[in-house]
């Protein structure tokens, strides 16, 4: 498991490579990012799907693949009673 790394720390590692007014730029920039990124993620739940929603799909998904098999059986055996009787004539 990651231990948390406080911004303190980040800047303190930032500093000795980018330096004093970059370092707080950077982290100004991150703040703001992950504040938009907290906004933006707040309004999009509403479009998530919900336990409720879950299973009614997988309820239609039920009924379609029975509705599919009841047609794929008798399409089956009417186009046998078609190759039979096509035999039969022949």
């Amino acid at each position: 498991m990651a231990t948390p790394v406080s911004e303190i720390d980040i800047y303190e590692a930032l500093r000795a490579k980018l330096g004093d007014s970059e370092t707080r730029e950077l982290i100004s920039y991150v703040k703001a990012t992950r504040t938009d990124l907290k906004e933006e993620l707040k309004g999009d739940k509403s479009s998530l799907a919900t336990k409720e929603d879950i299973a009614l799909l997988k309820t239609e998904i039920e009924w379609g693949l029975k509705e599919q098999l009841k047609w794929l059986i008798v399409l089956l055996i009417g186009f046998s009673s078609l190759i039979v009787t096509i035999i039969k004539l022949l």
